[in-house]
């Protein structure tokens, strides 16, 4: 939220204390990798509070559960929240792929594979994907996740479902970098 060429800033106990604040939000954090995703985790617990099954996490390794194809990962997280039929979950993820230009062929196979088996550009396709399904209220991006998504084309898969997720009432990214203009700034304490 940004009112004239002020920038709306709040502090970090304030942002704790409601993370999911409507808008789009920067988050200033240390170029310390762990520090950071300490930090992105503390925010996702706290989010996850405040709006329970309504958080998605876009991390920069796009990490899936290992051991589980690659379908499972992304209708079992709404499975669990919503309980009922796989096969109406099955459904709504087959209207994604669809919305994002994969073939048949290529949803088939991608969907029977196993996380290591894709290379990180899937991966990050597929945990946008499972976000998307979880029609999420917040959803927190790591920076390196963010600029990968912007140096997408809006015709691809990547941009497509991108675009589908920047719907959310709360973005959060979480980075080193100078803030963006039109985002509000989540400082260590207010600005003056």
């Amino acid at each position: 939220m940004v009112v004239g060429s002020m920038r709306h800033v709040v502090s970090h106990t304030e942002f704790f204390g409601d993370p999911c604040l409507p808008g789009r939000w920067w988050v200033s954090l240390p170029k310390d990798g762990n520090a950071a995703r300490e930090w992105v985790d503390r925010l996702a617990s706290a989010a996850q509070l405040k709006c329970p099954g309504r958080v998605a996490v876009l991390d920069a390794d796009a990490v899936m559960v290992s051991n589980l194809r690659v379908w499972e990962n992304l209708v079992l997280p709404l499975w669990y929240r919503e309980g009922g039929a796989l096969e109406g979950f099955e459904g709504r993820l087959s209207n994604l792929l669809v919305a994002t230009g994969l073939s048949e062929d290529r949803q088939t196979i991608l969907m029977g594979l196993q996380p290591a088996a894709l290379d990180r550009g899937e991966r990050r396709l597929m945990v946008l994907l499972r976000s998307l399904l979880l029609e999420p209220s917040c959803v927190i991006v790591e920076e390196e996740f963010w600029r990968d998504m912007l140096g997408r084309g809006e015709e691809t898969a990547h941009g497509r479902a991108w675009r589908a997720l920047l719907a959310a009432e709360c973005m959060i990214v979480a980075g080193g970098c100078e803030v963006p203009g039109g985002w509000g700034l989540v400082a260590e304490r207010e600005e003056e």
